[in-house]
């Protein structure tokens, strides 16, 4: 992400002049607009996580396992394909 504020930069101090080419300009806009949708779901999703934990914690500690842990990870991933699919067909 580090790389990707600093090219956003770069353009914003050059007057919105793009010099990487088209390429690198739709990647760039891809990964700022992941990183912003996955950290909102992930947010999301450590929430419902810890109230699970507090509302039930005899179930939480009887049910939780690593395995169980990757289908809300991969679902977040998939969340945030689709969200930015619909961000870029519905606002371009």
């Amino acid at each position: 992400m580090t790389c990707v504020l600093g090219l956003a930069g770069n353009s914003l101090s050059s007057g919105s002049h793009w010099p990487f080419g088209l390429l690198l300009c739709k990647l760039t806009y891809f990964m700022f607009n992941f990183n912003m949708y996955s950290s909102v779901f992930l947010l999301v999703l450590i929430s419902v996580d810890r109230f699970v934990m507090v509302m039930f914690p005899v179930w939480s500690r009887n049910h939780r396992s690593p395995w169980k842990f990757l289908l809300p990870l991969f679902e977040n991933f998939l969340g945030t394909i689709v969200q930015h699919r619909t961000y870029n067909t519905e606002f371009r």
